[in-house]
This record gives C-alpha cells, sequence and structure tokens, in this order.
C-alpha cells in the first residue's frame, strides 16, 4: 500500500521561516506596545470614555443613568408629585383684598365659561379625540404647575436675607400664572368630561407623573448639553423667616 504525501504541504523548517503560529520576535519587559508589560493601563482600559462631570446643583434636579445619559432625578419627580393631593382639589388664589378677589373670581368664572363654549362646537364631530386631547393637555399643564410651584420654592430657599432677584420675582409670577391655568383647565374638564364620551376624563397622579418626566427629560438633557463638564454651585441657608415666607406662598400658589 502506498504512502499518500500532501504535495501542497510547506514545512516552514524547509525554508527557515517562522510559523504562523509561532511567535518570531519576542517583547522586552520595556516594549511600549499595547498590551504588555511596558503598556500597564492597557487596550481596554483606556478605551473607556472618562466619567462625566456635570456641575453639583445639576443632581438637584436630574441625574445620569447607568451609561452617563441625562435623566430626571426620582426624588425630584417624587417632591414635585407630593404636591398633586395637596393641590388638585384646591380654588385659585385671588388675594387678600375681599373687593379684588370678588372681581378676580367673577373673571375666572368668565374665564371657564368662555372655554367651555369655545370648546363645545368641536365636539359635533370625533368628541373622543377633542376630549382625549384636551384631558392630556389638562395633565400635562398640571404637570407645569407642579414643578414650577416646587422648583420655585427650592430657588427661594438658596436666599437667606437677600432680596428675590428680577429672575425669582418672574418666576414667583410664573408659578402663580401657571395655578390659574392649571385650574381652568381642571374646571373646564370637569364640566365638559361626560361630553367627551370618555370613560375617565380626568387628571390623574399617573398621567401627571408622566407629563413631569418627559418635561424634565426634555430640561435634563438641555441642561447636560450645556454645562457638561463645567462646576459651580451656589447655596444658601434658609433663614426662618424666609422659610415662613416660602411656606405661605407655596400655600396660596
Amino acid at each position: 500500500m502506498s504512502k499518500r504525501t500532501n504535495q501542497t504541504f510547506v514545512d516552514p523548517d524547509d525554508i527557515g521561516e517562522a510559523s504562523p503560529m509561532e511567535y518570531k520576535t519576542e517583547s522586552t519587559l520595556d516594549d511600549a506596545s499595547p498590551d504588555t508589560n511596558g503598556d500597564p493601563v492597557g487596550s481596554e482600559e483606556r478605551a473607556k470614555q472618562d466619567p462625566v462631570k456635570m456641575p453639583l446643583w445639576y443632581f438637584d434636579k436630574y441625574d445620569l443613568d447607568g451609561n452617563g445619559k441625562p435623566i430626571p432625578s426620582i426624588a425630584h419627580v417624587n417632591a414635585i408629585m407630593d404636591m398633586f393631593p395637596k393641590k388638585i382639589d384646591t380654588a385659585p388664589f385671588f388675594g387678600n383684598d375681599k373687593t379684588a378677589s370678588e372681581k378676580l373670581a367673577k373673571e375666572y368664572d368668565a374665564d371657564v365659561k368662555a372655554l367651555v363654549d369655545a370648546y363645545r362646537p368641536l365636539l359635533a364631530y370625533e368628541a373622543g379625540d377633542t376630549g382625549f386631547n384636551f384631558m392630556m393637555f389638562a395633565n400635562a399643564t398640571w404637570g407645569k404647575y407642579l414643578t414650577a410651584l416646587v422648583e420655585f420654592g427650592n430657588d427661594v430657599s438658596r436666599f437667606s436675607d437677600q432680596e428675590m432677584p428680577d429672575w425669582l420675582v418672574t418666576r414667583e409670577d410664573n408659578a402663580f400664572g401657571m395655578g390659574r391655568k392649571a385650574r381652568l383647565v381642571r374646571d373646564v374638564l370637569a364640566i365638559l368630561s361626560d361630553e367627551f364620551k370618555l370613560k375617565n376624563a380626568v387628571i390623574t397622579p399617573k398621567n401627571v407623573r408622566s407629563a413631569v418626566q418627559r418635561h424634565l427629560q426634555g430640561l435634563a438633557q438641555w441642561t447636560f448639553d450645556k454645562h457638561a463638564d463645567s462646576s459651580a454651585r451656589v447655596s444658601g441657608k434658609l433663614n426662618e423667616a424666609n422659610a415662613e415666607y416660602v411656606q405661605g406662598t407655596l400655600a396660596s400658589m
């Protein structure tokens, strides 16, 4: 029986070259090429991105997920939602002056009626779609109002006996205005809920929370893009007089 040979096989020893499975040269201890003793960090470690650095105040409202992406702070969302049961059934604040408050109350009732009258013609066709869109708008409005309320209180707490800056006064006015708007859409929704032909045309904590998270997610991304790798924090101790002012103001919003 004849011995069969592979005519295409070439023994590296016959031509004096190293096999593909062999290293022709050995690395030395001072070799700095990747992943050698002279490269103690290693390619894998070098490939990792540096940790995201954000100013400390960023974490008052926002956070970073496991991949370093901006997200709303759960604690901040919870603080906002804690205000929901305290505010959802409250009437608008029209001030302490009786005459002025009665006038403002009449204007408020007129605005509610005007909104109801404006929406009713839209319910002739696709009342369910119109009602659903208004219901979600009402939930989103309450989310923005509660957010404005809590963030105003947080901002005021950073000042002790200092006079409020103009931007904070503007934020206070906005919180009052959002409170009026939120109650307007709440009262309109209550009047038109049956005409919307929806099973549950109401403002709910679940829907408000979702609206708050969507709103804060956009702000978290914007803040991240603008302030990543910067650093600054201004903080102050809230004195007793300022604490009383904050509590009184938030109660009336």
